[in-house]
């Protein structure tokens, strides 16, 4: 998704310094067996994820926010739900709001 659709700029934004410091508001456990606490990780998750699910407006919109550098709440929100909806959020380790 970031790679195919957004080319270099992708590997620019996302290998920013500011994407590379864990978040507590980004902190997105997988049913993947990984957690996503950077926008890094994001990315690189985001990329590995196949073209199917990529391709799907939920994914495409959280690599938007990723690119247009949005706050760490919104692409964490964004983040949160394309997992949840694709059921690879596992909530059991989802920290209580």
């Amino acid at each position: 998704m970031l790679n195919s659709e957004w080319g270099s700029n992708a590997t620019m934004i996302c290998g920013h310094v500011a994407f590379c410091v864990p978040h507590p508001k980004l902190d997105r456990p997988t049913k993947d067996g990984g957690t996503l606490r950077t926008i890094r990780e994001a990315c690189d998750y985001m990329t590995g994820i196949g073209k199917k699910r990529e391709l799907r407006q939920r994914w495409q919109w959280a690599a938007k926010l990723i690119l247009a550098q949005a706050d760490v709440v919104t692409v964490s929100r964004a983040l949160e739900l394309a997992l949840f909806y694709d059921a690879k959020l596992d909530v059991s380790k989802v920290p209580a709001k």
